[in-house]
């Protein structure tokens, strides 16, 4: 809800839309019950056999490293982007979250997150 509270804010503030205040409850309900619909769902034991851990690995020294990720909201007819930027020890340089009209392939959302983050 707080998250809800902040991007009707900034929407506000930098981009002058104001929207009803029922529309950021129910995004709020919409978030929560995604939220814990992914909390439920159990992974079945073939998947608990292939136990692959994936690691992060830092970019070359002198290099920046850029990780994006999307979510897909159909039913609002809109996607997120986040991305954030690390050096080659790892640490936090920059991070960006934004959000877009329209509902692409998951590639493409992501495709648009790195756009964003290249410009």
């Amino acid at each position: 809800m707080i998250w809800c509270i902040w991007k009707r804010q900034n929407e506000k503030i930098w981009d002058n839309v104001e929207k009803n205040t029922h529309i950021s409850v129910q995004f709020a309900r919409d978030y929560k019950i995604q939220w814990n619909a992914a909390r439920r769902q159990q992974t079945t034991p073939e998947d608990s056999n292939n136990n692959i851990q994936i690691r992060w690995l830092p970019p070359m020294k002198g290099e920046v490293k850029c990780n994006v990720d999307a979510a897909l909201f159909k039913e609002h007819n809109c996607f997120g982007v986040g991305m954030c930027l690390r050096d080659s020890r790892g640490h936090f340089m920059k991070a960006k979250t934004t959000t877009f009209y329209g509902v692409p392939l998951p590639y493409e959302a992501e495709v648009c997150g790195l756009k964003e983050a290249i410009l």
